[in-house]
């Protein structure tokens, strides 16, 4: 779960990276082999490999990184393989398992897999997600409004409720937001992956009601919304931008997820989990220490549990695993130190996190307007004004 995120630093060497490419020719064939004898199915493990190397090249800088570049892409083969068969709706044969296609040798790969086709694909994904991940480090892709536990005098926006003032979401680059009211529409359309996976994920989120929130002055438009400070110009599309520890972020955001981290370098699935199950599996992840909580209640109108997290530090031996996946990217954290408030809404069964964070250094007015943007969530149905 280290792909499609990004973590602040200075950026490697390129002397010392690694190429994709170079891995590729390398390691192609040997992968699609391993992912053989899981998959009994040529087919099904050549597309688990292809999905393996497009994360390596939407990770970016990440991916260079890997101290074993063949085992991490083993790895993503492997949970991509998982995935797909978890949501596959044309199902095993009566046994079991598919019909094995015979495969012993490397040779039987086929060699004509266009490494081209894989890093368009993988740089096309990387820049759908930029937005995200930025805000993932940053530590503010914060699961649409989570209602907090209170802190006296924070500025109330009041959500509005003319329709006529409330504005569409704009597209999820670093622009500055206006104040006002705003429709976060875009939760599972920003990243996902190709195939069945994505049709059966996107049903489930478009059945989600959207979020109007009300923004205050001074707030970008990231996957929501979001502030960082200490960069120096603030543009989209800049790699400079990430090679720099900000002096501090904040940010909130919805989402669903679909994965979070948990001991031992793993991962857990929550595509299909109840809103119970996926409280269980936040407050399992390795990072994250439960401050208070879970305390049930209702916000925007949909039964809710909330937890105040606290984040520990890397997990000792998994230094570029994410708190946890969404359906619009790998969310990472923001360092130790920081306070993350999220909240899960029950929307008919299906969980909705709403996650906000903000670092030690944060400013006291910079988090009192995130949770007041918290308190203005309002959920409509979808087509209603």
């Amino acid at each position: 779960m280290d792909e499609d995120s990004i973590t602040f630093g200075r950026m490697q060497d390129p002397g010392d990276c690694v190429s994709v490419r170079d891995v590729y020719d390398r390691c192609h064939d040997r992968l699609v082999v391993v992912l053989h004898g899981i998959t009994g199915d040529l087919d099904e493990a050549e597309a688990a490999v292809r999905e393996a190397f497009v994360r390596a090249v939407a990770s970016g800088p990440r991916f260079w990184q890997v101290a074993d570049p063949e085992g991490w892409l083993r790895a993503a083969a492997i949970r991509a393989h998982r995935t797909q068969r978890r949501h596959r709706t044309d199902g095993p044969t009566p046994t079991g398992r598919r019909p094995r296609t015979p495969l012993r040798k490397p040779e039987a790969v086929d060699p004509e897999v266009a490494f081209d086709l894989i890093e368009a694909d993988g740089y096309a994904r990387r820049r759908r997600r930029h937005s995200v991940a930025g805000a993932l480090a940053v530590s503010v892709l914060v699961v649409a409004v989570f209602l907090t536990e209170g802190q006296q005098g924070s500025p109330d926006p009041g959500p509005s409720t003319a329709p006529s003032l409330v504005r569409p979401y704009p597209s999820p680059v670093p622009t500055t937001l206006g104040k006002g009211t705003y429709d976060l529409t875009p939760w599972g359309r920003l990243a996902l992956d190709s195939g069945r996976v994505a049709e059966r994920h996107a049903r489930v989120v478009e059945a989600f009601p959207v979020a109007r929130v009300t923004v205050p002055t001074g707030w970008r438009a990231w996957p929501g919304p979001s502030r960082l400070e200490g960069f120096g110009a603030w543009g989209a599309g800049t790699v400079v931008l990430f090679r720099e520890e900000p002096d501090w972020r904040v940010g909130m955001l919805v989402a669903s997820v679909t994965a979070t981290a948990r001991p031992g370098c793993t991962t857990r699935d929550t595509s299909t989990s109840s809103p119970a199950a996926l409280l269980r599996a936040l407050t399992d992840v390795p990072r994250l220490a439960v401050m208070s909580g879970p305390h049930r209640g209702v916000h925007a109108g949909r039964p809710a549990a909330r937890l105040r997290l606290r984040e520990l530090g890397r997990q000792l031996g998994c230094p570029d695993a994410a708190l946890f996946e969404t359906s619009q990217g790998y969310i990472d954290g923001s360092g130790g130190g920081s306070t993350y408030d999220a909240q899960i809404l029950d929307v008919d069964g299906e969980p909705l996190l709403v996650w906000a964070g903000w670092t030690p250094r944060a400013p006291h007015s910079a988090v009192s307007e995130v949770r007041a943007m918290v308190d203005s969530l309002v959920l409509r149905d979808r087509g209603q004004p």
